[in-house]
């Protein structure tokens, strides 16, 4: 899961300020986790309880993540690699690493910059199936390294903006969330074919359809994930998910069969709430925002959401939410961590930042529920 890191942490040395003036400032600030002084420590996962007062998580083990003088973790997001432990990028960072299970580092690359390996901020990565490595860049940059990262094989420009996601669907084929040529309101999702460097199709445009243009505008941001020959979709503002084939062609939605997800009202909001930055946060406050959606390992879906604090620095709650494509929710986790890493759907698991950690080089890996289905709309 390439879950949207929205988090703090106290390395005020490699902080970048907060500061967004613009609708797609502000979306800037939601996607990379602009929030940087770490909030009152919200309940580890292991104490989490849904309404009934059931544990909700189960913490597994905890993972002391390896560091060193040219490696800090600060926003770091990960998914599980395919050849065993974690492939790491880091949005601040500008840096793509490798670790074991164990938190051992095996090798990083990348650094701030415009060259070949290097990132103004990396907003993906994934392991081909032949076994190398793809990074891309939030300007839209491709780079492709061999299977340790040691050297850039070729980079390639894609021509898309604001990219949010990367997805690799097979050998040939990458998904690519961002905004094209159409701005905004035009296609989100890209089909990326790898041999002939191109767009082969472009679909999903969210942000036409809604009725509040300017949180689509600030939560502008689309996630998706890949099973088998069906793409799972989720837009910031929406309380929809969105489901398409492999080439594009609309496969149905279904609504977050949620107890206490809030939607965006219809309202927008007005310059200077834009502008300043107290106004901002207490806008936002008001509703929450969709940040991710993966399949579990059976066929589900887990959505992952945030809510805001009315507070000027933003700080973030995390809550998951699982249900299956038919909207059947069966289970919902509050206020997980305020920093939530990724998942690995393969084994059922989160990995977060627990509450009581310095900084985020030490992680919690956490078993989901296993509750009985609750039916859509209870």
């Amino acid at each position: 899961m390439r879950i949207i890191v929205s988090g703090s942490t106290r390395r005020q040395h490699r902080r970048t300020p907060a500061g967004a003036a613009t609708i797609a400032a502000l979306a800037f600030v939601l996607v990379a986790g602009a929030a940087c002084d770490r909030n009152p420590p919200a309940p580890a996962a292991r104490e989490s309880l849904d309404r009934s007062g059931g544990a909700t998580l189960a913490t597994v083990r905890t993972i002391e993540v390896e560091e060193n003088d040219a490696v800090v973790n600060v926003t770091p997001r990960l998914r599980a690699d395919p050849r065993g432990g974690f492939l790491v990028f880091d949005q601040r960072e500008s840096q793509i690493r490798h670790y074991s299970s164990a938190g051992k580092l095996l090798w990083f690359a990348g650094r701030r910059g415009d060259g070949p390996g290097e990132f103004r901020s990396v907003a993906g990565a994934a392991r081909m199936p032949s076994g190398e490595i793809v990074a891309i860049d939030r300007e839209g940059r491709l780079t492709f390294f061999d299977a340790d990262g040691r050297q850039v094989l070729r980079t390639t420009e894609t021509k898309l903006a604001r990219v949010t996601d990367l997805e690799v669907v097979d050998a040939s084929t990458l998904l690519i969330s961002g905004v094209g040529d159409g701005g905004d309101d035009g296609p989100r999702l890209h089909v990326w074919n790898v041999a002939a460097d191109t767009i082969t199709t472009a679909f999903f445009a969210p942000s036409a359809h809604q009725k509040n243009k300017v949180a689509a505008g600030a939560m502008g941001f689309v996630m998706a994930a890949v099973r088998g020959d069906t793409l799972a979709a989720t837009f910031g503002s929406s309380d929809t998910i969105y489901f398409f084939t492999r080439d594009g062609r609309d496969a149905g939605r279904v609504a977050l069969n949620s107890r206490h997800f809030r939607p965006a009202p219809e309202a927008g909001a007005d310059g200077a709430t834009l502008t300043d930055r107290p106004k901002q946060a207490e806008w936002l406050s008001r509703f929450d925002i969709v940040a991710d959606v993966d399949w579990l390992p059976d066929g589900g879906l887990l959505i992952a959401y945030q809510s805001i604090e009315p507070r000027a620095a933003m700080d973030r709650r995390w809550h998951l939410l699982g249900q299956d494509r038919a909207g059947v929710r069966r289970f919902e986790v509050r206020d997980v961590s305020s920093l939530v890493v990724g998942t690995d759907p393969v084994s059922g698991t989160v990995i977060f930042v627990p509450a009581d950690a310095d900084a985020p080089n030490r992680w919690a890996v956490a078993r989901l529920p296993a509750h009985p289905p609750v039916p859509a709309n209870r």
